[in-house]
């Protein structure tokens, strides 16, 4: 049962934001369950509550388990700090704590996947299931972006600009933002392309897609983090750099093609430009997280609590921007301080080093490709993240949880073989 319910909720990533129902509702913005947050807490139940009945972590032996608790820990502590510091009420306290409990359901994700997944087969099983997902989540997304401009307010009618802006023809697919799709679709069309280098020659046409959708999205911030993440894979050792070019001509022969479609959309959003509207307010967010962090720079302000603290710096904002801004590394050191923001680095270090030593220790063509694809999607997602709320973002965390906890199996297989070929 855990395992059909972890594959459908492999199935209801890519559904984002269309089916959602309010949960808690503060001043200023509701709190949504989506249709994968269903699944993933059905999931957390019934794989946790056998262990919980012999008195047993499911998670205690796993790698990684230590700094993830260690941050979910840090982040209440900070909460509860700062709710005395800045007399948040109890339903303001809540209404935070929901969004850690979110961020918590997420990460144990990678415990679920972890444990699930025995084999290789299952590996690749997974990846093909995720990767399925995000070229339906494309193949919807073009459509949409064909024929359904500014559809957030075609889902939502009774939205207002706070809650959503207007992206006319740009792909937002079911995420409804352009920024938070680019940063789901650049963390697969990274790993296709490596799977495209290491020789895996029917990944080109998914790649294409997932490429062709990422420039539809005209997000600067997800071509950036693209494009980064290209390099990080161009910087590995021994990595054949020409393919890396071909895979990289081609996506920009279909963005050539695309170009007269998008056009009028990139001019009308300035998206060529730097100092636009959209760009100058990532630069005020930025800011303004400067002056919350010089002025809480151990604890920070709690966890997603911005929208209740936020009015003490003279900023007052409503519907989806009222409790986050551009930046998400930053975010975490103003939410949760220094302390905080030391901790989630930690997790990322880990990660990070796990894929170089799976990387470099595998003989597997496949495994390799799929090592230096995470560690590329890892850094462009990061980078991307600098510009919107990505990796907060609910899907995005599952697949990023999910691919992790896939490396560190594999990663364990190879020691075990090491382990074997020395007995």
């Amino acid at each position: 049962m855990t395992r059909r319910l972890f594959y459908l909720m492999l199935a209801t990533i890519p559904a984002g934001r269309l089916l959602t129902a309010s949960l808690f509702e503060s001043a200023t913005k509701v709190a949504s369950l989506t249709l994968d947050q269903f699944v993933l807490s059905t999931l957390i139940f019934l794989y946790f509550y056998p262990h919980l009945l012999h008195a047993r972590l499911p998670f205690k032996e796993a790698h990684r388990a230590r700094p993830i608790l260690l941050f979910s820990a840090w982040c209440l502590i900070s909460l509860m700090l700062n709710k005395f510091r800045y007399g948040l009420t109890i339903g303001q306290t809540a209404f935070s704590a929901l969004y850690l409990g979110r961020w918590i359901s997420y990460a144990l994700l990678y415990f679920i996947a972890y444990d699930i997944c025995k084999s290789g087969d299952e590996v690749k099983r997974i990846v093909r299931w995720l990767v399925i997902g995000g070229g339906l989540f494309c193949a919807f997304g073009l459509l949409q972006a064909a024929f359904l401009p500014d559809f957030a307010f075609i889902l939502h009618p009774d939205a207002t600009l706070s809650d959503f802006d207007l992206q006319g023809h740009r792909l937002v697919s079911t995420f409804l933002d352009p920024n938070i799709a680019a940063g789901y679709i650049l963390i697969l069309a990274l790993l296709a392309l490596s799977f495209w280098i290491h020789g895996y020659s029917k990944w080109l046409g998914i790649f294409l897609l997932l490429g062709g959708a990422l420039f539809a999205t005209l997000s600067r911030g997800g071509v950036l983090g693209f494009f980064v993440g290209v390099g990080v894979l161009m910087s590995m050792k021994r990595f054949p750099r020409k393919r890396v070019l071909m895979g990289v001509l081609a996506l920009l022969l279909l963005a050539f093609l695309m170009y007269p479609s998008l056009k009028t959309q990139i001019e009308d959003s300035q998206r060529i430009s730097i100092d636009d509207a959209s760009a100058l307010t990532r630069v005020e967010d930025w800011k303004l997280y400067l002056d919350i962090i010089s002025s809480n720079p151990l604890v920070g302000i709690g966890f997603n609590t911005f929208g209740f603290i936020a009015p003490r710096y003279g900023i007052i904002r409503e519907g989806g921007s009222a409790f986050g801004l551009a930046g998400d590394l930053l975010s975490i050191f103003a939410l949760t301080g220094v302390i905080g923001l030391i901790l989630y680095l930690q997790i990322c270090r880990k990660v990070f080093n796990g894929l170089s030593r799976l990387r470099d220790g595998t003989r597997s063509t496949w495994i390799r490709a799929y090592a230096r694809g995470v560690q590329a999607s890892t850094i462009a997602v990061l980078v991307s993240s600098s510009f919107a709320s990505i990796i907060h973002f609910p899907q995005i965390m599952a697949v990023l949880w999910i691919l992790w906890a896939l490396g560190r199996r594999l990663q364990e297989g190879m020691d075990a073989d090491v382990r074997h070929a020395n007995a």
